[in-house]
């Protein structure tokens, strides 16, 4: 045998062993872990917690992925942005297709920042920006939704105005979308993530009843109320109703949103006029 065909020889041994350990090699590992896409708009509020809600749930365990839209990204600064990276893939200027696409591999979708503009294009069905069709798409794929929306409803003494934007976190909760502190977002998306938990019988709330109007003193001083309030919203009911609170005292002239005033009769909490009324009835 000569020395070129022992090299063609070795040759053609060698590559016989290098496709029996490929075809051999275990199949690399599916990533595992809940799978939470997260949003970032151009709010201002609690950038650095808002940050954190990515690092937390990578250090739980979980896949993520980001998208910033333009205004988020100047506003988070490169530091933040890098911090982002960090913790997950940062989808940068995605397709229609790739946004459905991220919308249909996360388990869950979360904005922990969520800004006035897109709370009420969401709210109203409007889809003209990658983040509105984010969303949307998370709502039609039946995807649980957890936002923060401190920046979507900044605090201002306008009380009218400040109406109208709680209206639109209101009308985002008839949706399924669920409202929580940042600081909450990272344990509450592991929660919708990984499923509910197993169901436990409901307290059943005693109706309100029909005995004579408590004043706004007496009902604070026996632990039911707090300050008269000039803004009534859901979640100020979904808070009464967590913390066994049957009667709200509202304010002369105080705005209460529809969806509060419907909670308020379903849960059998009274709204208490300054009078000591009943204030269902007015507007």
């Amino acid at each position: 045998m000569t020395d070129e065909e022992l090299i063609r020889q070795i040759t053609r041994e060698v590559l016989k062993q290098l496709r029996q350990g490929r075809e051999q090699a275990p199949a690399p590992a599916e990533p595992r872990g809940p799978k939470a896409l997260l949003l970032y708009t151009g709010g201002d509020q609690h950038l650095d917690e808002a940050v954190a809600v990515a690092g937390d749930l990578s250090a739980a365990g979980a896949q993520v992925r980001i998208l910033c839209t333009p205004s988020a990204r100047t506003l988070l600064g490169s530091t933040r942005i890098d911090r982002l990276a960090e913790a997950g893939q940062v989808l940068d200027e995605p397709t229609e297709a790739e946004i459905y696409g991220a919308v249909h591999w996360a388990d869950v979708v979360a904005v922990p920042v969520l800004t006035q503009n897109t709370a009420a294009k969401w709210a109203l069905g409007i889809r003209d920006t990658p983040a509105t069709n984010l969303l949307a798409a998370a709502l039609l794929m039946n995807r649980p939704v957890v936002v923060c929306p401190d920046s979507a409803v900044p605090s201002t003494s306008n009380a009218p105005y400040r109406a109208l934007l709680e209206g639109h976190i209101d009308k985002l909760r008839t949706f399924g979308v669920q409202t929580v502190p940042v600081a909450e977002m990272a344990r509450v998306c592991l929660g919708q993530a990984c499923g509910p938990a197993p169901a436990t019988p409901a307290t059943p709330v005693a109706p309100a009843t029909s005995a004579a109007p408590v004043t706004p003193a007496a009902a604070a001083a026996a632990g039911e109320t707090r300050t008269p309030l000039k803004l009534v919203t859901a979640g100020d009911v979904e808070a009464a109703v967590q913390n066994g609170v049957r009667q709200v005292v509202i304010a002369r002239g105080a705005i209460v949103t529809p969806l509060a005033r419907d909670l308020c009769k379903s849960h059998g909490v009274a709204l208490i006029g300054p009078d000591g009324g009943d204030a269902h009835a007015l507007g």
